[in-house]
């Protein structure tokens, strides 16, 4: 991947207003580049970032970045420079303690995942709200025989057999933007996505109840009525 789209990607899983530095940084190690909210997190590989190793903060290098045409980077004295024939930049290393602790991905027990389904998940996962810190009702329901989400208002409800052989929560934007085909795997304590490219993608599973009763009264036709509450049933058609 191209270092513009990497960053932008990585962005999406960093927090710009957390008190906590590791969770605004990226962390670049030999052609990876990773960023992690201390929730969600992501590493894409990128070829210009080959032979480097060096962790700055994610939104400076960022706006540094697309604001360069053809941008090398290099690091020297403790500082990364962002160079190109009409101008250059310098940010300043983080220090150790700053640099966040990034989980090690599954070596076994990945399963393919189509893009249809995917795609039917981003938009489950669209009623779902960013900002879900560590409650389950914001994330979305993956169990052995559906997938669903919730908003204050409305909810949907897929059935996808098969897909998680327990029922868990997470975050959706573990799959945001996923549209072809990919794999995923469940640890004990996260979701991790594989996608093309060596994109690879985890959060960690939302903690508290979800009402799996939804889901059946969605299946009976019970909850239509509901009053102020709007339930949509998706199938998924193979």
């Amino acid at each position: 991947m191209d270092l513009r789209p990497a960053l932008d990607l990585t962005a999406g899983f960093v927090n710009p207003k957390s008190m906590v530095l590791a969770h605004q940084v990226a962390v670049v190690n030999d052609g990876k580049l990773s960023a992690t909210n201390g929730i969600s997190g992501c590493t894409v590989e990128c070829e210009q970032l080959a032979g480097l190793a060096f962790t700055v903060d994610l939104r400076h290098w960022r706006r540094q970045v697309g604001a360069l045409t053809d941008p090398q980077i290099t690091v020297s004295g403790g500082k990364v420079k962002i160079e190109s024939r009409t101008a250059k930049f310098s940010l300043a290393q983080v220090p150790e303690k700053g640099q966040p602790s990034l989980p090690e991905p599954p070596t076994d027990g990945w399963k393919p995942v189509s893009g249809a389904v995917l795609r039917l998940l981003n938009r489950i996962g669209g009623l779902c709200g960013g900002d879900h810190g560590s409650f389950s009702m914001g994330g979305i329901r993956l169990t052995p025989e559906w997938v669903a989400a919730s908003s204050s208002t409305h909810g949907a409800v897929a059935w996808l057999e098969g897909l998680v052989t327990e029922a868990l929560t997470a975050p959706a934007d573990v799959f945001k933007g996923l549209d072809s085909d990919a794999e995923i795997a469940v640890t004990k304590t996260r979701l991790w996505t594989r996608s093309e490219g060596g994109r690879l993608r985890w959060t960690t599973l939302l903690q508290g109840g979800w009402p799996d009763q939804f889901a059946e009264q969605v299946k009976g036709y019970l909850a239509a009525a509901t009053a102020g509450v709007t339930l949509e049933a998706e199938a998924l058609v193979s």
